[in-house]
């Protein structure tokens, strides 16, 4: 047992639930997660032996106790001496399919059932490890242990697995994680399930999409597994509809465009570590990556000379990302700032390349179109897509020094300039609020950022001159 503080609580658990006669066992991504040498962060244990009704004033004795549905038999214990360490407790339990989705189970606790029994029900057999925390045992009823040796993502029960659809989006995004390979059986098994996809709600999709791309070095394994286990076809054909999409040689060498794409989420998820970003710059920068070339599909083809093109795939890849978007049930701010990132995602390379002839309103321009997303999240993107490919490149990504030297200069923050000219300025000034004001407000704003009005003086005095 080691000695480190979350383990010496479930020992204390533990040694609690055996004086009332049972034996509480860590179970689940904790068990994994400690064998694979990583920290876990959240605690299972599952309590044999003891009646459902006793689990709670056994916890009580340790800190505060939150009961998460009483047919579910779990009880969350909040240890006042681990802040953001939770343990969820429960008695052993059979899932019984009664519904559609991830949600139609009847869910039924017995403290009485067997380990192996109880460890039946979990989606993998790498998650279906349990420990005693008393003693360091380990019970490994289906072979999970040598399935982390061999790094193989194996379904526990091909009856239980099937009648979850979520498991299938589970697999994609173990697959990512941990850079395991899946075994066979297990694909076929999630082919035949994945037609259900459509059963599950857009939260719980999203949720597994969050974990696929945050918590991976390498999305693109999970990518594949999204595309091979036939999720994409169900559910996501925006992603579907990258593969086989021819793009020139002599820029793309490394293939189509779903090949590209996976190299562009690799190198956006180093990004992300490189950078240290937070989860909602993280978020949208993977997703950037992501939808970046949906409008390639729509717009590509072959010139008379032989080339291939996808002119205005930029744009046309807004609509497509928001359906995915919607998809995934992701929040209205992140879904405007992705569509804004994969809408100007081409913007940083061409301003670089024509720097000489930009001038300081283009810039501008740029940041209020891009509004909410970043410069940093737009260049970050640009940067992997720069770099998402097999061309021998050099290193650094010099249009996105030069642009943020640019920002720099123009004291450029998110958003671009704010308006010196707001409506209660005009309405101060006697005019009625409606459409023409709206119109004036515009054009005093587009003078601003082309550097004709720098005060209000001056911005009041043009918008008089607008005045019918």
């Amino acid at each position: 047992m080691a000695d480190i503080p979350e383990e010496k609580i479930a020992a204390e658990i533990a040694r609690e639930f055996k004086s009332a006669g049972g034996r509480a066992y860590l179970v689940g991504g904790c068990v994994r997660d400690k064998i694979m040498g990583q920290s876990p962060k959240d605690f299972d244990i599952e309590v044999y032996g003891v009646p459902a009704e006793k689990i709670e004033p056994v916890l009580r004795r340790f800190g505060h106790v939150n009961t998460m549905g009483k047919s579910f038999c779990i009880h969350r214990l909040i240890h006042p001496r681990l802040e953001g360490i939770n343990f969820d407790v429960s008695i052993p339990r059979k899932d019984s399919k009664t519904g559609f989705g991830h949600k139609g189970f009847e869910i039924q606790g017995d403290p009485n059932l067997s380990v192996k029994e109880a460890a039946r029900r979990r989606d993998i057999t790498v998650n279906s490890i349990l420990e005693d925390p008393l003693t360091g045992e380990l019970e490994d009823p289906f072979g999970g242990l040598q399935d982390i040796k061999k790094k193989i993502i194996r379904a526990t029960d091909a009856v239980l697995f099937g009648e979850d659809p979520l498991r299938v989006l589970r697999v994609c995004q173990f697959a990512a994680r941990f850079e395991f390979a899946i075994d066979p059986e297990t694909v076929r098994l999630c082919q035949s399930v994945a037609p259900t996809l459509k059963e599950l709600s857009q939260e719980r999709i999203g949720d597994e999409w969050k974990k696929l791309l945050l918590k991976s070095k390498k999305p693109s394994i999970g990518l594949e597994a999204v595309k091979s286990l036939g999720v994409s076809k169900v559910i996501h054909p925006e992603l579907d509809a990258l593969a086989d999409c021819p793009q020139e040689p002599e820029w793309h060498p490394e293939g189509d465009v779903w090949i590209h794409t996976l190299m562009v989420a690799d190198y956006a998820a180093g990004v992300v570590r490189r950078e240290n970003l937070d989860e909602d710059a993280a978020w949208t920068t993977l997703l950037g990556a992501l939808c970046h070339d949906f409008g390639k599909p729509a717009t590509t083809h072959k010139d008379a000379d032989g080339r291939i093109r996808s002119p205005f795939h930029s744009e046309k890849g807004t609509g497509p990302t928001a359906s995915f978007l919607r998809t995934l049930r992701v929040n209205e701010d992140t879904e405007k700032k992705v569509r804004n990132i994969v809408l100007e995602h081409l913007n940083p390379l061409y301003l670089y390349k024509h720097r000489d002839e930009i001038k300081p309103a283009t810039v501008k321009r740029l940041a209020v179109r891009l509004f909410p997303a970043s410069f940093d999240e737009l260049l970050y993107v640009a940067e992997s897509d720069y770099f998402g490919r097999t061309l021998k490149l050099d290193p650094g990504f010099p249009a996105g020094d030069w642009l943020r030297e640019q920002l720099k200069i123009l004291e450029l923050k998110s958003g671009g300039p704010a308006p010196i000219l707001m409506g209660r300025h005009l309405l101060e000034a006697g005019w009625p609020s409606g459409p023409e004001m709206g119109k004036v407000l515009k054009t005093v704003f587009e003078m601003q950022i082309e550097g004709t009005v720098n005060d209000l003086e001056q911005a009041i005095r043009e918008a008089e001159k607008m005045r019918k």
